[in-house]
């Protein structure tokens, strides 16, 4: 079954003269391209290394969050 994944904001919708002029885009697979983020991962020369620090840890807390500078 396809959803959709995508949807106009009402303010948009103004632009449009009828309900039908909307295009809504569906998907069957999202692939997820993204790399893993690590503290000592290889980055461009003139970019800085990206830092991970604990914000929220789960046995202190009850969650896990994490901050990244």
């Amino acid at each position: 079954m396809e959803k959709t994944v995508f949807q106009i904001k009402f303010s948009d919708a103004k632009k449009y003269k009828s309900e039908k002029e909307f295009t809504f885009m569906k998907v069957k697979r999202i692939y997820d391209l993204s790399a893993p983020l690590k503290t000592h991962m290889p980055v461009w020369p003139t970019s800085p290394l990206p830092v991970i620090s604990p914000v929220g840890i789960a046995a202190r807390d009850g969650y896990n969050v994490e901050s990244l500078s």
